[in-house]
């Protein structure tokens, strides 16, 4: 009976609304930073005590921390199309990255997506429509120019070295051999993650009129791991701290938080902190180059450290400054969230819900239960599986064996504890639920691979 009563509680936002549930400003401008693979404790503010990231510390302190936000897959593609389109991984047709030689479905006659289709609506066109001036500056991974799968087909009016490939060949100009994996101009000696934020400041200050849409997915910090010079000398002289301990890692994280500082700089001097939304956030949990710790797994599993991210919002006046919510959040809810924001007629997706209302003070959404599904084989990580969330409670289901596992998140973030002998009925309902939502979405479940050597 206590495990069936405990589904009935939702997370709550630790700052309960107030009287007068505060407006957000008609169409404020957004500044959507994603940070690739970056772990769900990498930034001061969610515990690293080696990793320095004074400027997202201050956001944190300014605005809204998450400490329950997922990615929707724990790899970046998929994450990618969901947070864009505001739709499950699995509606989309984008399930796993684009490299098919390493990803694959157990039987290759099962359909999938290697690109998000240019009929997929992003809310990059949402916002276009709305009168927004939009920008990508990064990582696409998600299909070619040619085929209109690009952020110029997709509703982005600028786009700088988003390409249908996934991470640089270098961090250092040219940033490939010669300078085909991310076609950006720069001067010789240039750094990405400085070029990225040099053309995000330059988007920012023709527009500063507004409104205006920032999507900036940093191609930091995946590998290969290739910080600046002056910042690897710095932290090569840092002693760890905790589980963190990459000297190299630690300098592009700074990097990034020093690009998100100049970032905010301009906006304090343009007079548009107040009328702009700010987001921080990762496409996926942590590689093995971080530590996930206290958090299980990593970057393409389905436990907590391969999709908790760290998820940050500020914009004053509308977000109470130095408040958490611990509501489940996901990819899927950030579509809708700029839709609602711009005044849209759209929803911004079928699967995702808009966040306003947390940010706003409330104290949960609409749903109570969120899933995933990623019918691929990872070496060495995954066999195929799904998930779900509900209250505090998340139950794993392994295709490959049929086992279920049942975690009690709000006591054992670390999934050290499996419950589901003790409690089979609150088993048995979660795992109704997931099959059900599997069918009612169309999710396909892989036969097993006799040839998966794990």
């Amino acid at each position: 009976m206590r495990a069936l009563s405990l589904l009935l509680l939702f997370a709550s936002c630790a700052a309960p609304p107030g009287s007068d549930t505060p407006s957000p400003p008609q169409q404020p401008n957004i500044l959507f930073v994603v940070i690739d693979d970056l772990g769900w404790t990498d930034f001061g503010c969610q515990g690293s005590e080696y990793y320095e990231t004074p400027n997202i510390d201050q956001l944190a302190a300014e605005g809204m921390r998450f400490t329950d936000a997922y990615s929707s897959v724990p790899n970046c593609s998929p994450s990618r199309a969901a947070l864009l389109t505001g739709n499950y991984p699995t509606r989309t047709g984008v399930t796993t990255v684009l490299n098919k030689k390493i990803y694959e479905f157990a039987l290759k006659e099962l359909p999938r997506r290697r690109s998000l289709a240019a009929s997929e609506r992003t809310f990059g066109e949402v916002l276009s429509d709305a009168g927004y001036a939009t920008i990508s500056l990064g990582k696409w991974h998600l299909g070619k120019r040619k085929n209109g799968e690009d952020p110029l087909g997709q509703g982005f009016d600028e786009n700088v070295g988003g390409t249908h490939q996934g991470h640089p060949a270098s961090y250092h100009y040219p940033f490939g051999k010669p300078n085909t994996r991310v076609p950006i101009d720069a001067p010789e000696g240039s750094y990405l993650t400085d070029v990225i934020t040099d053309r995000a400041l330059d988007f920012i200050r023709r527009n500063q009129d507004g409104p205006f849409c920032v999507y900036l997915p940093y191609y930091a910090v995946h590998t290969p791991i290739q910080p600046r010079a002056d910042l690897k000398e710095k932290y090569d002289a840092k002693e760890p701290v905790g589980h963190h301990s990459n000297a190299g890692y630690a300098a592009m994280v700074e990097t990034v938080d020093e690009g998100v500082g100049r970032l905010v700089t301009l906006l304090e001097e343009l007079e548009l902190t107040d009328e702009t939304l700010v987001i921080i956030t990762s496409d996926n949990g942590g590689h093995s180059v971080t530590s996930n710790l206290p958090l299980r797994g990593r970057k393409g599993m389905l436990y907590e450290g391969g999709i908790r991210v760290p998820f940050i919002a500020r914009m004053p006046g509308f977000i109470e400054a130095g408040t958490t919510c611990s509501e489940p959040i996901l990819s899927m809810d950030l579509s809708p969230t700029f839709a609602a924001l711009a005044g849209s007629a759209e929803r911004g997706g079928v699967d995702g819900e808009s966040l306003v209302p947390l940010l706003a003070g409330a104290e949960h959404l609409e749903r109570d239960a969120v899933f995933w599904h990623f019918p691929h084989y990872l070496p060495g990580r995954q066999t195929p599986a799904s998930a779900i969330r509900m209250g505090g409670w998340k139950l794993i289901e392994t295709f490959e064996t049929g086992q279920l596992e049942l975690y009690d998140l709000a006591n054992d973030i670390g999934e050290t504890q499996d419950f589901v002998e003790k409690h089979p009925d609150l088993v048995e309902t979660l795992h109704g639920r997931l099959r059900a939502w599997r069918e009612g979405i169309g999710a396909k479940i892989p036969l097993p691979n006799p040839d998966w050597e794990g």
